[in-house]
């Protein structure tokens, strides 16, 4: 079971997420605008945060930014209207781990909900060398001397995934099925935001083009010296 918290601007929508929600033994809060999100994510922790984009007082992604800048990194689900791509990469960049459109199967809702729920892959691994930095991946610190960086569960994954395969040139889509399993709306945007969150952590210690775009081919990561 885990604690859910449903930021829903449309009554019939939030009823019928929170009852399916419940109906597989998840605990529940319901919130029917941004500034109630708002504070109950000051009052509580939750497991997964789904949240609605525009709602009264505060949108998703303003919960969604205030939620991350407390430190806090379990998963956030949006679901919306909005199917631009600019939306999705504000989406991402404002801390979101998937992105369901509307309308929308609460089957899909309830695979989206269990796939995030699911503990990360391969975060477990003792500290490992970048060039002259260490790499903590399961508290996502980079550290050399007194200078520290620190990267988001899903960010940590991804560096994982490259520094495990040095020198190879891996498409995009075998970074999205390992991190991502299955194939979820977004996750193209979800990759890119991710590779420019770390990057710009790994600029801190002079190595942010160790990852590197091959056009036409996909990543390719260079460890640094």
């Amino acid at each position: 079971m885990a604690t859910i918290l449903v930021a829903e601007n449309e009554d019939l929508l939030l009823s019928a997420v929170v009852d399916a929600l419940t109906s597989e033994g998840h605990k529940v809060s319901p919130a029917s605008s941004g500034t109630d999100a708002m504070a109950l994510c000051e009052l509580a922790t939750f497991d997964l945060l789904i949240l609605d984009w525009n709602m009264p007082g505060h949108t998703g992604v303003e919960v969604s930014k205030a939620y991350r800048r407390q430190g806090k990194a379990e998963p956030i689900l949006f679901l919306t209207s909005r199917r631009d791509i600019e939306d999705k990469e504000a989406a991402f960049a404002g801390g979101a781990d998937d992105y369901l459109t509307k309308p929308f199967q609460l089957r899909e809702l309830l695979v989206r909900v269990k796939a995030l729920l699911k503990r990360p892959v391969g975060l477990v691994e003792s500290s490992i060398r970048l060039g002259p930095a260490s790499f903590d991946p399961a508290s996502g610190v980079i550290s050399c001397g007194e200078q520290k960086a620190k990267l988001q569960p899903r960010e940590s994954e991804v560096l994982l995934f490259f520094v495990k395969r040095p020198g190879q040139v891996i498409k995009a889509e075998a970074v999205r099925t390992a991190v991502w399993g299955a194939e979820s709306d977004g996750s193209d945007v979800a990759l890119r935001a991710c590779l420019v969150k770390i990057r710009k952590a790994l600029s801190a210690f002079k190595f942010d083009k160790c990852i590197e775009t091959v056009h036409g081919f996909g990543y390719q990561y260079n460890p640094p010296a």
